[in-house]
């Protein structure tokens, strides 16, 4: 009886305490705003990189919306990432500052390491007419590691190959795009830039980058015609190329100026490429748009897909289960844009497909990814910026869903090809100073899901640097001295050049003998050191190295020639 009498005591506490913490769970409950949106609410960030870093954990990456119009070194104009497990618990948030500079990640990476990648633009406060490039670089925590600024350059993609190099999308100030390879520490493999080889005013913007067979590369984007005096268009275009950024293939949807291409997968010996457009009997309303290609960017099918509602756009696909294609979906009616899933076969036949936002507020959808547990992993966004960071399975805890319906169609359309060339291009860069800190507050807020119960995740920050830390120092006019050093001397054939530092720009290089005639004169790059200098030519005796750089630092070292 005694055992019974504890036993109903302990239910009955167990009970009355599990009816308080629903009393203070209850005081977290959401606006009826995000009522229906599942995940994490997220203000004042856009959502530009979602990667996969293993099975359990996938990083966020973006920026706070907006440049700031102040012209101080604030924290107002930074970007972000953020490590969460594939159940929805948050492990780290961190904020990126670079000095003097507003930072903004346009797509981020997960290296064979788990080091992570963030590329972006990086615009000077006192003059924002053309960024800089900047790839930022941390261990798997979140701390910085490196970061390279490229001079007048906008990155905006960037994909980890198998073999553990870097490729990268960026443009230059007059606009052309370049496709840069990099090795694993992101140091310059080769750069191509990407022009018309016979009309000059045809230019080429590129926004998704993946690895096909054999390394190849491919790429898509929109191909621009300006007209002269009879106006402009946009065209989807498909590029592929191979290890050593040589053109193999290439092909344009001649269908009309609204159509562009939002995103590529790679399966079943091809590719599938998904955008949004008109039809070519349709030129009022939008619709999805679908192609297969094999290996070589030879098109298999290719068709378009109809709603109820009078546009709609394919944002994001990505392989489930290696038999369902999954799109993410914005349908959208005169008045409010909605977001949605749709799975298709291997051919692109409809299988289902759901809506989960609500039916009235704008959600629209920005990036997928698809776990092999059947997890899927998502991000959205309303009108006013605001990040939504998803995490959830289409088994369970969806919020409100909604049949959306299709009619498919055969677009019969068959692609012109282009004189397009890739020549060798310049891509340098010089190392910066950034920082790193985590916000006391991370503002991640769990709204209607299955994943934790706290409505708030706790931060799990591990061991970290001092916050505010500078990466690399950079050095001026009076620290010359310390910054090269050369060995070996005496020297015989060669003499190798190194760097403690960084430089911040190009710098000058000469040798002259003791007769002072110059031996050697060039402009030298922070990325070509260690510099190896050929000195199979110069006779034996005593010569004066002189690197010199645009700001009037001078750095002067005497060495012996003795190949005997």
């Amino acid at each position: 009886m005694l055992k019974y009498t504890l036993f109903k005591l302990f239910i009955f506490l167990s009970l009355l305490i599990s009816a308080q913490s629903a009393n203070f769970l209850k005081t977290f409950t959401p606006t009826p705003a995000f009522a229906s949106t599942p995940g994490h609410f997220i203000p004042n960030m856009d959502p530009y990189g979602l990667s996969l870093m293993n099975p359990s954990f996938f990083i966020l990456g973006g920026a706070y919306s907006g440049l700031s119009n102040t012209t101080q070194d604030t924290i107002l104009d930074d970007s972000y990432l953020i490590k969460n497990q594939t159940n929805g618990l948050t492990k780290w948030f961190r904020r990126y500052h670079l000095s003097k500079r507003r930072l903004f990640f346009d797509d981020i990476g997960v290296k064979y390491n788990s080091d992570i990648i963030g590329v972006g633009r990086a615009y000077n406060i006192q003059d924002s007419e053309y960024p800089d490039g900047i790839i930022l670089t941390t261990d798997s925590n979140g701390w910085l590691k490196s970061a390279h600024i490229y001079p007048n350059q906008k990155i905006s993609k960037v994909t980890v190959l198998k073999d553990k190099k870097i490729a990268i999308i960026s443009s230059d100030s007059n606009s052309y795009n370049k496709l840069v390879l990099l090795d694993k520490n992101c140091n310059l493999i080769w750069s191509k830039r990407i022009y018309h080889a016979d009309i000059t005013h045809i230019n080429f913007t590129f926004y998704e980058l993946i690895e096909g067979k054999d390394k190849s590369l491919l790429l898509v984007g929109r191909k621009y015609i300006d007209f002269i005096n009879a106006g402009y268009a946009w065209y989807p275009y498909v590029l592929l190329c191979d290890s050593n950024g040589n053109k193999i293939n290439d092909f344009t949807l001649p269908i009309g100026a609204s159509q562009f291409i939002n995103a590529i997968t790679n399966f079943d010996n091809g590719f599938y490429i998904i955008g949004s457009g008109t039809s070519p009997t349709d030129t009022e309303h939008l619709y999805g748009h679908m192609l297969k290609v094999d290996n070589l960017l030879q098109i298999n099918w290719y068709q378009l897909y109809q709603s109820n509602y009078p546009y709609v756009e394919f944002s994001d696909l990505s392989i489930q289960n290696r038999n369902n294609i999954l799109i993410l979906t914005e349908p959208e009616s005169t008045w409010v844009r909605r977001s949605g899933f749709t799975f298709m076969d291997s051919l692109g036949n409809i299988r289902k497909s759901y809506l989960f936002s609500p039916l009235d507020k704008t959600l629209f959808p920005n990036k997928m990814l698809s776990i092999d547990s059947g997890k899927l992993i998502f991000t959205l966004q309303n009108n006013f910026g605001r990040l939504f960071g998803i995490t959830d399975t289409l088994q369970s805890s969806f919020c409100n869903l909604d049949t959306l319906t299709w009619n498919i169609f055969d677009p019969s359309v068959m692609p012109t090809y282009n004189h397009v060339s890739l020549i060798n291009s310049p891509f340098t860069y010089i190392n910066d100073t950034a920082y790193v800190y985590t916000p006391k507050d991370a503002e991640l807020q769990y709204l209607c899901s299955d994943g934790p119960n706290e409505p708030l995740d706790t931060i799990n920050y591990p061991p970290s640097p001092p916050n505010l830390t500078s990466i690399k120092k950079n050095y001026n006019n009076e620290d010359m001295d310390g910054l090269f050093s050369i060995q070996p001397n005496p020297a015989t054939t060669s003499l190798i050049i190194t760097t403690k530092g960084s430089l911040k720009s190009s710098t000058n290089l000469s040798i002259m003998n003791s007769e002072g005639k110059l031996m050697i004169q060039q402009e030298v790059f922070d990325y070509l050191f260690p510099l190896k200098i050929n000195l199979s030519h110069f006779p034996n005796g005593l010569y004066m190295l002189s690197i010199k750089t645009l700001n009037g630092g001078l750095y002067n070292s005497k060495f012996i020639v003795n190949s005997e």
